[in-house]
């Protein structure tokens, strides 16, 4: 059964679509876009399958708004725009004609997405940590790994000797021990993605005990070491909690040796 269109008008809040009436009542809203494609017009006839068919392509021009308008503010994965897309309650169909859409114009690209990231990110993390956070916005592993095998690994490791160097000044401020700093800057790094391999050869390099042996930190061991020994009277309980501690070995039997000795 046709219909007739009686009035198409602008819509006051988006003149980007306009409101068609048939039979004098109001039936749908579409984009202008579509109006020119299906060659809409007042007195013009329209039954429930070109209706249908109308207000399919319609979404695909508002989807295709909606997902424009989600990369303008930052780029993005394909799952990214797939998801928002989801929420926003369009077809499958629908979100996959956007996506082709957006694909053959390079709107998306997560090899491209995937470059972009590890050269900003390997600066001040490492690969495991990076590679989560692509993993969690829905890119693909061998992706992934396909970039990151053509990347400058020099990047990633010239990032974390930087990272390294200045966590370690800071550890030489507040810790006592080499031993506490060494464990602290480790695990900073750890923590940071980098492979172990990466972290023990930039921890070894940078971390010297030198950097601990001062006055005041050896009169400290040597209060600490006096009042455990005089607790427990015990020379390897006491090594053992001097040790735990973080102090070198070698100072805490030689410091131990000499409470002994004096007792």
């Amino acid at each position: 059964m046709n219909n007739i269109i009686t009035n198409i008008e602008l819509c006051k809040k988006n003149k980007e679509r306009s409101n068609i009436f048939i039979d004098n009542e109001f039936a749908f809203a579409v984009s202008n876009e579509i109006i020119y494609k299906f060659h809409l017009k007042i007195k013009g006839n329209i039954d429930m399958e070109l209706m249908s068919e109308i207000i399919k392509e319609d979404n695909y021009v508002k989807g295709k708004e909606t997902a424009l308008k989600y990369i303008e503010r930052s780029y993005k994965t394909e799952s990214e725009v797939r998801k928002k897309l989801l929420d926003k309650e369009y077809e499958e169909e629908t979100i996959d004609r956007i996506i082709e859409f957006l694909r053959n114009y390079n709107f998306i690209n997560d090899n491209e997405y995937v470059e972009r990231y590890l050269k900003e990110k390997l600066k001040t993390y490492g690969y495991k940590y990076v590679y989560n956070k692509l993993i969690q916005k829905g890119i693909e592993k061998n992706i992934i790994d396909k970039v990151y095998e053509n990347s400058n690994k020099e990047e990633e490791e010239v990032g974390a000797y930087e990272l390294a160097k200045n966590k370690y000044k800071s550890l030489i401020r507040n810790e006592e021990t080499y031993l506490k700093a060494y464990r602290k800057l480790y695990d900073f790094l750890m923590r940071k993605g980098y492979s172990s391999n990466l972290v023990k050869s930039i921890v070894e390099s940078i971390c010297n005990k030198e950097d601990f042996l001062t006055d005041e930190n050896d009169n400290k061991m040597k209060d600490l070491a006096k009042k455990k020994y005089l607790k427990v009277k015990d020379k390897n309980k006491t090594m053992t909690y001097l040790l735990s501690k973080g102090y070198d070995f070698d100072k805490v039997k030689e410091v131990v040796n000499d409470l002994a000795n004096e007792r």
